[in-house]
Parts: structure tokens; sequence; C-alpha cells
């Protein structure tokens, strides 16, 4: 199985998982919200991960420091964009769900 067939496995699993989570539907609304968010997140950070792999490497600056730097920042730029709204991927996810 690909990466993608992991990703959307894992996040499905953890969107029904947590919409049966709490009786309560407030509660319940908010973790699938917070699991739709959390899936965008890896969504975004799998893309850019993917864009970066076709950007040609500068010798300058090629070392394994500016990978792990790159690393972060796509995976904080990805929570930032799934957590504010980014592509909307979440508000779909949490309305199916719903």
């Amino acid at each position: 199985m690909d990466a993608t067939g992991v990703l959307g496995t894992i996040a499905r699993d953890d969107i029904q998982s947590s919409a049966r989570a709490s009786a309560s539907p407030g509660v319940a609304e908010k973790q699938l919200r917070d699991a739709a968010e959390r899936f965008e997140a890896l969504f975004v950070q799998t893309l850019m991960k993917s864009m970066r792999q076709t950007v040609p490497k500068s010798t300058l600056t090629e070392s394994s420091e500016s990978d792990t730097y790159r690393e972060m920042l796509d995976e904080a730029m990805a929570e930032k964009i799934g957590g504010g709204g980014g592509l909307g991927i979440a508000e779909m996810v949490t309305r199916q769900y719903l």
C-alpha cells in the first residue's frame, strides 16, 4: 500500500473513532473537527514534502541540518494551514460525518 493509501486509512479510522467517541453531540463534534484538522494538516504536510522533492537541491544549502529544518518548517506550516481553514478539507470531512 502506498503512502496515500496508508494516510487515508489512518485518517478515516481516526475520524470514525472520534465521531463515535462520545455520546454528547458537542463533544463528539469537537473531537471530529480536531481529527479532521489533523488529517488536513497531515495531508498538507505530505503534499509539501512531495512538492519539495521536485525542486533541485543546491550544493550550497544541502545538509542534514537543513533537511531537518525544512521538515520542521513544513510540519509547522501544515498545522497552521490545517487548523486555519486552509484547503477546506477539514470542513468537508466534518460535514460528511455529522
